[in-house]
């Protein structure tokens, strides 16, 4: 993936930043929506499938070394230096970046 800025994330995917975290610099280097394949610099997506729910492997995304999730549900707590940009759907959120490329 070519790098992208935080800024441009949440303007192709129409996202609102929560939590305090707000350096829309931040430089995103890949996208995951495997908590186990995360690399340094990947953003996670928290997709909702029929048998799980991926907003239950954020933290273990972030632990990974994720500098941010992309996520429809508030999670009410935030890691210190990680973003969270809250989407309705975060299938058509990876979709809208696809579209940006």
């Amino acid at each position: 993936m070519e790098e992208i800025t935080l800024r441009e994330l949440v303007a192709c995917t129409g996202g609102k930043l929560i939590g305090p975290y707000q350096d829309e610099d931040t430089k995103i280097t890949g996208v995951s929506s495997d908590n186990r394949k995360i690399r340094e610099g990947d953003v996670f997506f928290a997709y909702v499938g029929e048998k799980t729910d991926g907003h239950r492997y954020v933290q273990a995304a972030l632990d990974a070394g994720a500098c941010g999730c992309v996520i429809a549900k508030d999670p009410g707590e935030y890691r210190e230096g990680k973003f969270y940009l809250l989407v309705q759907d975060t299938i058509q959120a990876v979709g809208d970046l696809a579209g940006y490329y």
